[in-house]
């Protein structure tokens, strides 16, 4: 299997490793689950003997594009008519390309599906980005807790973020 370094050049233990691995490709399985507007593009395309080339974006860095590609080949080896190309970068690059090349050709998006921070998925709702799910075609989807859902199911929330709340305790008595 070979050494496994993070970013911070600390090697990983094999648990650690498969840990991160597991979290991520579940990530991502989900996230190829969610796009079910896509895939079933894919779908339909296959069924007409044309390759389909969908687009995944992930975040640059911390190992996300090594798992993006080991799920993308995974899913292609059982998928052989669909092809996925893995984009890598960060949300404030790639998200105004991908504005302008809806804007360009609504019908050919530079990425199909992805990961997108919290400020790009609330822009993309303002720029009307986000295709609406069929969550009937999504397994599992009647578990993804309402808390996790999007309004219009235009995506699916796979993680959170803590977030905290300053005050100055002489202006404000109760936060």
């Amino acid at each position: 299997m070979g050494d496994r370094k993070i970013a911070s050049g600390r090697q990983l233990t094999r648990r650690e490793f498969l840990g991160r691995g597991a979290a991520a490709a579940g990530g991502l399985f989900a996230m190829a689950r969610v796009g079910g507007t896509t895939l079933g593009l894919a779908q339909r395309a296959s069924a007409g003997g044309a390759q389909e080339r969908l687009t995944l974006f992930v975040w640059s860095g911390l190992n996300l594009p090594v798992v993006a590609h080991e799920v993308s080949r995974f899913y292609m080896k059982s998928h052989p008519d669909v092809r996925i190309d893995v984009m890598e970068g960060q949300n404030f690059e790639v998200y105004p390309k991908m504005v302008a090349s809806r804007r360009l050709s609504p019908d050919r998006p530079l990425v199909h599906f992805g990961y997108q921070n919290t400020p790009a998925t609330y822009q993309g709702d303002v720029d009307d980005m986000w295709e609406s799910l069929d969550l009937n075609s999504i397994p599992n989807a009647s578990n993804v807790l309402d808390e996790y859902r999007r309004p219009q199911n235009r995506g699916i929330g796979f993680s959170t973020a803590p977030v905290g709340i300053m005050y100055n305790k002489n202006l404000v008595k109760e936060p």
